[in-house]
């Protein structure tokens, strides 16, 4: 079809008069130019905000490395190393057949070597636990927990796994009695986090529970959770269960064919746009990302994910009162938010979140607020002050703020 378009285009343009052929060729190369033009400058600005222009521009060591690379040549040197895949990546191969998966994880491959990410100019890897989490696996088996639920701010992109906010709280704490347990993941939304309460939550003696809500899209991801069978029972059925703590030889064993998988799609497309750069440019790729990203940007509200939102943290509550823990919700904000920048619509839920709060009479710590209070260039907390997730001395901080607002 498309060489029979060209070739009724050539036709036509073949019989056309001399003049309108001149103005054609003239209409179609400046369209050309200016698209090309455009694309550079997109490509231009895009690279003059990453951190790699930032690093190089303060003389910083930057590893240009895509995951997918990294991955091959730490795979040379140690065989059983993988990459982290969290629950959300696993949601799509479950999309596509979701009879294959007896269980849908929460957690990630247990007991190996995981390469994270690169988001700071170096790559971090972590040790999972005997269930996929980003803990020292010793954690577990101490007497009495601390429990965290989160996203990626939780699982800690992208700093060493003794950087991220449970990995400072763990050493500032030096308590051999108490586990720190840190259930986050990268993608994760509200059920995904009241999930793993229900599923993990009777291999441990937990005294406290933190749930990390992230105003940036915690309510875009339940949105997208709740098309999930298996993420809405744990709200709808009080009773349901996985029971992923006993079957984590199976979840690995899918979790791997998922790994398979997304090392494939990291090749055939991060590794081929940067061998292929020159096509990838005349492509236009960045352009049409751009405008794809305008005619997409339908805005909806999210009010029936908030009244889902409170059913959630209803539920969770509730859970933690019957095994007499205390609960906290903590308050993650934007970059946005805290340098008093223009808000999308994620980040306009603030005071609903607050009301739902005292509706269900929850220990509140509003980041928002606590920090601005300690950090009056609140930049410093985000690496080369990029709208990136938080550096080590921004977890640190955070750390800081939880300690000083739950003792």
């Amino acid at each position: 079809i498309f060489f029979l378009i060209i070739f009724i285009f050539s036709l036509i343009f073949y019989l056309l008069d001399l003049k309108i052929k001149e103005k054609l060729f003239l209409i179609s190369f400046s369209l050309t130019i200016s698209l090309l033009l455009l694309e550079g400058l997109i490509n231009y600005l895009e690279y003059s905000k990453s951190v790699e222009y930032h690093a190089k521009k303060n003389n910083k060591k930057y590893d240009s490395r895509l995951r997918y690379e990294y991955y091959l040549d730490r795979l040379s040197k140690e065989e059983d190393i993988v990459v982290s895949i969290p629950p959300f990546i696993t949601h799509r191969e479950y999309f596509k057949n979701p009879q294959k998966f007896n269980y849908l994880p929460l957690g990630g491959i247990s007991n190996r070597k995981t390469i994270f990410c690169n988001e700071a100019g170096f790559f971090v890897e972590y040790q999972s636990d005997r269930y996929g989490f980003n803990n020292p696996d010793n954690e577990w088996s101490k007497n009495d927990h601390y429990l965290y639920l989160g996203d990626s701010y939780l699982h800690g992109v992208c700093v060493a796994e003794k950087n991220n906010i449970v990995g400072v709280l763990r050493s500032t704490l030096k308590d051999e009695r108490i586990g720190l347990i840190n259930l986050g993941q990268r993608g994760n939304g509200p059920l995904s986090e009241l999930g793993g309460l229900i599923e993990y939550k009777d291999k441990l003696n937990i005294k406290k529970i933190f749930w990390l809500y992230y105003e940036g899209n915690d309510l875009k991801n339940l949105r997208y959770e709740s098309k999930i069978d298996k993420l809405n029972y744990y709200l709808i059925n009080q009773s349901y269960k996985q029971f992923l703590i006993n079957n984590q030889n199976q979840i690995d064993e899918k979790l791997n064919f998922v790994l398979e998988n997304r090392i494939k799609f990291e090749k055939n497309s991060f590794y081929y746009m940067k061998q292929n750069k020159i096509l990838t440019f005349l492509k236009l790729n960045k352009l049409r990302k751009y405008f794809s990203k305008i005619f997409s940007n339908k805005t909806k509200d999210y009010n029936d994910e908030l009244i889902k939102l409170e059913k959630i943290l209803h539920r969770a509550n509730q859970i933690a009162l019957s095994i007499n823990s205390e609960f906290y919700l903590v308050y993650i904000p934007t970059y946005n938010r805290l340098n008093k920048l223009s808000m999308k619509l994620d980040e306009s839920y603030y005071d609903n979140i607050k009301n739902i709060t005292k509706n269900l009479n929850l220990k509140f710590i509003d980041l928002s607020e606590l920090i601005l209070k300690k950090e009056k260039n609140p930049k410093n907390l985000f690496p080369y002050g990029l709208p990136k997730h938080f550096n080590e001395y921004g977890y640190n901080l955070i750390s800081q703020i939880l300690l000083e607002n739950t003792n």
